[in-house]
């Protein structure tokens, strides 16, 4: 894959996000670790810091590094006029730095061949997110706009596209007529990590629920677009979006919990509320569901949860869809209902990239009595993945590919679904419960559901 040659500027390169996640992607790249894109740290100091310096030595790149204050746009686009070519600004900062330095930009700064990369969220609400659109759209055409959200280039969530749309069985089987509830489920075993300057302004609901799980939903639930091409797979996306809403009162079709102390994986793990740099007044949740409805004839009545969780038992990232019961059995044909058996049965697409594949609970006469079922998991892998999720998505920002950048009014709509339970939640409307870190979370009401195979 060769890509035209390109500068990529890392502004707030001494981040965590860039050490931990874009590095690491970044050395995944041929046209990278080969020096066809030429690599730029930016920050405030005058010398790069450790982190920047360490990730490069431990993954093999090599980079110069720029003085830039994303606080003084003259510095910034100062810094943009010392590179010809194509390139590309990466903001890798906080949000509501990455909002003030582009709403300083006036329209005409921004030479051609600059594109820009900003990072999730988009906005803090649906008001703000319409507002920085509006902004970005002054600023530079939308071929030059990349909204990153790396789960869009997840192999696991990409594996849908093929799964759905080129096998009619699944098709077929992916319907109201078939399916019972879809439950897209996103459950971590990290705590807060020293993250509470950003976590706790956000919380689970905003983190993970508006920014990832929505999009995972749409594109578990879309009709399929004419092409893989930006356009058709965005107005697909919006398409389903704009039908989806929240299925009750928001005290009826949400909840939210944060972790008390307990341990995880055997190590201790304070309350939510003693870690450093939380405010306990802000009751942020780091446990979130909603449930959701679709007004679309193949999934009107399916109920829709998302849930997200930290500090959890064990990690667990998947869509379950859990299929109706059979109309009618014949007499004699059965099976016992306890154990592992009890549970419903479901198709399971696993979203963590080391479980790629489908999961299918299926009924199976056993080797004893013929006329018993007993209850078997049919599976298959999905390969090894080309890149990480982070890889995918630099490589299609570095060729100019936006098929897997978040479009402006996708991420427009995402707050507008989430906006009654985040104004309940704001009111005191829905009361924050407690769940022990380590634990499986809250008790569910639907427990049969959401105890699945390990």
């Amino acid at each position: 894959m060769g890509m035209e040659p390109t500068t990529l500027i890392i502004l707030g390169a001494g981040g965590d996000l860039t050490s931990r996640l874009i590095v690491p992607a970044l050395a995944e790249i041929a046209d990278v670790r080969e020096g066809r894109v030429v690599l730029v740290g930016a920050g405030r100091s005058a010398e790069p810091p450790e982190s920047w310096t360490d990730a490069l030595d431990q993954h093999g790149l090599k980079a110069t590094w720029a003085e830039a204050d994303a606080s003084s746009p003259g510095e910034v686009l100062d810094l943009l006029e010392q590179h010809s070519g194509r390139t590309v600004l990466y903001l890798a900062l906080p949000p509501s730095v990455t909002v003030s330095l582009i709403e300083s930009f006036s329209p005409g700064d921004l030479p051609e061949r600059v594109s820009l990369a900003l990072e999730k969220p988009f906005g803090s609400d649906r008001e703000s997110a319409e507002s920085l659109d509006r902004t970005l759209a002054r600023l530079l055409p939308e071929s030059r706009t990349f909204r990153v959200d790396h789960f869009l280039g997840s192999a696991s969530v990409l594996t849908l596209l093929g799964l759905r749309f080129a096998n009619r069985a699944i098709d077929r089987l992916w319907h109201r007529e078939a399916i019972e509830r879809i439950e897209i489920v996103w459950e971590e075993t990290l705590a807060l990590e020293g993250r509470a300057g950003y976590y706790d302004s956000t919380g689970a609901l905003v983190d993970m629920v508006q920014s990832h799980l929505l999009l995972v939903s749409a594109l578990a639930l879309m009709d399929a677009p004419s092409s893989l091409d930006v356009d058709d797979v965005r107005a697909a996306v919006d398409d389903l979006l704009s039908t989806m809403s929240l299925a009750d009162a928001p005290d009826r079709a949400s909840r939210r919990a944060r972790y008390t102390s307990g341990d995880v994986d055997g190590e201790p793990v304070p309350a939510y509320v003693d870690e450093n740099d939380v405010d306990p007044e802000l009751e942020t949740e780091t446990w979130a569901e909603i449930v959701l409805e679709v007004d679309h004839d193949r999934w009107r009545g399916v109920p829709i949860v998302l849930r997200t969780g930290k500090a959890l038992e064990r990690d667990r990232s998947e869509i379950v869809a859990v299929l109706r019961e059979p109309e009618e059995v014949p007499s004699g044909l059965h099976e016992p209902r306890s154990g592992e058996t009890a549970r419903p049965a479901m198709v399971r697409l696993p979203l963590d990239e080391e479980r790629l594949g489908v999961e299918i609970d299926i009924d199976l006469n056993g080797a004893g009595d013929p006329r018993v079922l007993e209850r078997r998991v049919l599976s298959t892998g999905g390969g090894e993945p080309r890149l990480s999720a982070y890889g995918e998505v630099l490589t299609s920002i570095l060729s100019g590919d936006r098929w897997l950048s978040v479009g402006g009014q996708t991420a427009i709509r995402c707050w507008e679904i989430i906006e009654p339970v985040l104004r309940a939640w704001s009111k005191g409307e829905v009361v924050i419960e407690e769940y022990a870190a380590g634990s499986s979370g809250p008790v569910l009401e639907r427990e049969s559901t959401s105890k699945v195979p390990e």
